[in-house]
């Protein structure tokens, strides 16, 4: 109910449905009934009615108390009793009407979409919540603490870092406890992943893996009609259902494979408006039909009087380990369980269903098992949903083991039927050590760690998949499958996919290595198996320490031996004769962009084929920065051309785009210091200060060191601390995620940058809104801009807190510090990443707050790094390489904690 008051906007019925079915996975089985979702619909329809009558003043105070002297009787019109003399009611209805709208999505779920690319092709993705309290039970038997989530399958490899952090907490219930999820800035839409995949996501805790889970609302969504609704985006459909459909929305969108076809019924008219090779996208207004090629039969509706979902629901296993080929299939245990689930009709829904093996029905759901197909009819012959399903045996188990001799597989529980090893084309290959239980093959180098494997089910049926494989022993798998013992070099995008298998609990270093006197090492521990994208934020950390060309960060296990060297990527394509060449040929989801330095804040895709070779633009003038890249990933070394001999010519249009032309590096360089330093503090440079802002978000994993522009900024910490507070809520996290790249930290930036910073851009407001206003007016507009850009920030980083306070703003800090310290440590009482003594010397000598200083902060050292870096913000200590490695690891350990401690610390060095 949170989660929906805080959207800001009055959802409808229906999306509230949706929103309660969405994150229906944080609750109890029992919970999960139409009726909880519909009461509290409807409640929450009734708080947003009672809140909009509020005054702005009440909003804050005590709103329950408000409704109660000015809209008697507002208690009895809520669809549930609760008695006014209880306390803990008003303190639930003042939490939730004083709910604000959030800075972030929040809430737990998934939200699958359809979206086009530049090309017009239409791609599957996703976009996951991950603020709130969830469910998850694989943590039920470990302590409190932290755990850090990345994605696996298609999506880790295309989420480059962990997308949240889930907490573990006690309650006072024995032996019940609360999982909390705080994302890790803006998820965005995670694609091309396909609809019928699970959205498994790998919890790591002290460097310890956990057996995947399922996220929220991940389950696989699998039919040959799939139902799609608009968004407020042209680009983007979000999946509504699956099956036939009715709905209230006045159009709906049906992805079907190729040869079905669609066709209007009863007035209703259809359009196609994208196909390719398998699929096709249809409009739908009305009445459709949809027919397969096997002569299935779905009736999708819209503009209709009332909105129903009817489908089959299934108990799925979730096999993290196992991912079947023939992605319609669903894994389910025996015996067969199905219920059919109708919006308005509950579970007693009218139809008839059937289970088919092999074409033809039968009756035994207790005995079936291998692959079946169930299907839902109504009473004319339309299919309401169909699922194909894998029934397996209950507690059967599949695990497979990689070492230097191949491939080893075992299994029980699986009476009756037969595994068998396949080699690259799929065909049955060699295996030996063969026993009616397991057997051993040689490696086939499959990619992430996989072993293509054929089940066939005691009737003969059978079905390609990919077994997971942990290790024997230290084994570094590349994105392609093959065992790396070279010591590879690696660029940050080649670790997605990539895997790091281990048998035993290892302390890995990395060091930071020609970096000049920017030498620096943080370790790790890890066990199991870890996805090498758990080392990408960590490594473009220590990358962004230095202001070398070409440092590397070598990966070094416990016996100091070389894993692998980490560095930016290294290929760089040739332009001749107008022509873009590169080495090797764009993997898939690869393209080829250009960016003019002219217009740095705009990308242009040249290429999505396969080709080596590309012309260059004509109607983009130079400079022009060349690159490929895949996803939020630079796959390859940018490279600067004047642009195409034929392209068009135009003058610059601003003082970015002149200094872009200058040719000598030196002048070139210069050109943009003046320009940086001017729009530090200049209120009239907002043209400037905007373009920088859109530059900065448009980059999408392409290094700010590649552009003179975005290079430079650390020299200006002002205009930095401005860029910030002139970026508004898409843009901001794309300017904090600057420091990643850059050698600087957001918290250690001098407290005298902020307040120039402020002080241009309150200039900057009001000399906008004086043209509305006169100067009075204008003035206290301004600062209320500002109060509110403030407020947002510190909502958004919590570290801001401390730079409202030093801004001349009033508001209270979040928690105590000796609350936030101490729950620091009980969160990592089992931490065993070292952090430098170089922070915990430091702190000391900036003077400790009384309540860091009574815990074991030697131990716990990270609970001195918001202590150092309040003090490098007023100028106490100095910056120094040593200290930069120390507060990015401790900022990684527990960011959290840092951020949120960071205000308090702050107010006490420079009190």
């Amino acid at each position: 109910m949170e989660d929906a008051l805080s959207s800001g906007a009055v959802p409808t019925y229906d999306e509230l449905m949706d929103f309660a079915e969405s994150r229906a996975g944080v609750l109890p089985d029992s919970y999960r009934d139409e009726t909880i979702y519909e009461l509290t619909a409807e409640l929450i329809g009734h708080l947003h009615a009672c809140r909009a009558k509020l005054p702005r003043g009440e909003t804050q105070a005590n709103p329950a108390g408000w409704l109660d002297v000015h809209d008697a009787g507002w208690r009895e019109r809520l669809p549930i009793h609760l008695p006014e003399d209880v306390a803990a009611c008003n303190r639930l209805f003042n939490n939730l009407l004083t709910v604000e709208p959030r800075a972030r999505g929040g809430g737990i779920g998934l939200k699958r979409y359809l979206y086009r690319m530049s090309s017009g092709d239409w791609k599957q993705g996703f976009v996951a919540l991950a603020d709130g309290q969830l469910a998850f039970d694989a943590l039920a038997s470990f302590s409190e603490g932290r755990f850090r989530a990345y994605f696996s399958g298609s999506a880790g490899r295309l989420m480059s870092r962990e997308f949240a952090q889930l907490y573990r907490s006690e309650t006072e219930k024995n032996g019940s406890f609360t999982v909390t999820s705080q994302s890790i800035g803006r998820v965005g839409l995670v694609g091309p992943v396909p609809f019928s995949e699970a959205i498994a996501v790998s919890l790591l805790r002290d460097g310890t893996p956990i057996p995947a889970v399922c996220w929220p609302g991940g389950s696989p969504r699998v039919s040959k009609c799939v139902v799609l609704r608009p968004t407020e985006r042209e680009d983007r459909l979000e999946l509504l259902a699956t099956g036939s459909v009715r709905s209230t929305l006045q159009f709906l969108f049906v992805l079907t494979s190729k040869d079905s076809t669609v066709s209007g019924h009863e007035g209703g008219g259809v359009s196609r408006i994208w196909n390719d090779d398998a699929s096709a996208l249809w409009q739908i207004e009305g009445m459709a039909l949809v027919e397969t090629k096997a002569g299935e039969r779905y009736r999708v509706q819209s503009a209709a009087d009332i909105s129903d979902d009817r489908r089959l629901e299934f108990e799925q296993l979730f096999l993290p380990d196992l991912i079947f080929e023939d992605t319609s299939l669903v894994a389910v245990e025996a015996p067969l369980k199905f219920r059919k689930f109708d919006r308005h009709g509950g579970t007693g829904a009218n139809g008839s269903t059937r289970i088919l093996k092999s074409g033809r029905a039968t009756d035994g759901r207790d005995e079936v098992s291998g692959v079946v197909t169930v299907q839902w009819q109504d009473d004319e012959g339309f299919i309401i949903d169909r699922a194909r399903l894998l029934v397996l045996p209950r507690n059967f188990g599949l695990r497979g083991q990689i070492d230097n001799r191949g491939a080893q597989v075992e299994w029980h529980d699986l009476p009756g039927w037969r595994v068998d090893a396949l080699d690259v084309d799929g065909a049955v290959t060699a295996m030996t050590e063969r026993s009616t239980h397991g057997w051993l093959c040689p490696w086939a180098g499959t990619r992430n760690g996989y072993q293509r494997i054929q089940l066939t089910d005691p009737d003969g049926l059978s079905v390609k998949a990919r077994l997971h494989l942990t290790a024997k022993q230290t084994v570094l798998l590349d994105a392609t499958g093959k065992i790396r013992s070279d010591q590879p070099e690696m660029s940050l995008s080649e670790l997605r996919g990539s895997l790091l298998l281990t048998n035993r609990a290892v302390l890995v270093d990395l060091d930071l290595r020609r970096a000049g006197a920017n030498r620096a090492l943080i370790s790790r521990k890890i066990e199991g198996e870890t996805p090498m994208v758990r080392f990408v934020d960590l490594a473009q950390s220590l990358l962004g320490l230095s202001s070398e060309r070409g440092p590397s960060v070598f990966l070094l296990d416990d016996s100091q031996r070389t894993i692998c060297s980490i560095r930016r990527p290294q290929e760089q394509p040739t332009i001749i004769n107008d022509r873009v060449n590169f080495a090797n040929a764009p993997t898939d989801g690869e393209i080829t962009v250009v960016r003019s330095l002219r217009r740095p804040d705009e990308e242009h895709v040249l290429g999505e084929d396969h080709q080596l070779s590309l012309r260059l633009p004509v109607g983009i003038p130079g400079p022009l920065l060349v690159y490929r890249r895949k996803g939020d990933a630079v796959t390859t070394r940018p490279v600067v051309t004047n642009g195409a001999q034929d392209a068009v010519s135009e003058e610059p249009a601003d003082a970015i785009a002149h200094a872009a032309l200058i040719e000598d590096e030196a002048t070139r360089r210069h050109a943009y210091h003046a320009l940086l330093k001017e729009a530090a503090c200049d209120a009239a440079a907002g043209s400037t200060i905007s373009r920088i802002v859109r530059t900065i978000h448009s980059l999408r994993g392409l290094s700010p060191r590649a552009m003179d522009l975005t290079r430079e900024l650390p020299q200006f910490p002002s205009l930095l601390c401005r860029l910030l507070l002139a970026a508004n809520g898409e843009r901001v996290d794309s300017i904090i995620a600057l420091e990643r790249d850059l050698p600087f930290l957001w918290m250690a930036q001098p407290v005298s940058a902020w307040q120039d910073a402020a002080l241009a851009e309150w200039e900057r407001a009001k000399g906008d809104l004086a043209q509305f206003y006169d100067a009075p007016e204008a003035q206290t507009q301004a600062t209320t801009v500002m109060m509110e850009r403030i407020s947002f920030l510190v909502e958004r980083t919590q570290w801001f807190a401390g730079i409202r306070a030093v801004l001349g703003f009033d508001g209270a800090l979040s928690g105590g510090l000796r609350q936030l310290a101490q729950d620091h440590v009980r969160l990592h009482m089992d931490q065993s990443d070292p952090i430098a003594t170089t922070l915990i010397k430091q702190a000391e000598h900036a003077g400790l707050p009384e309540d860091i200083a009574g815990l074991n902060y030697g131990h716990y050292a990270t609970l001195v790094a918001p202590v150092v870096l309040a003090a490098l913000a007023v100028g106490r200590i100095e910056w120094s390489p040593s200290l930069a490695a120390g507060l990015r690891n401790a900022i990684d350990i527990d960011q959290n904690y840092v951020t949120s401690a960071f205000p308090h610390c702050l107010k006490h060095i420079r009190s």
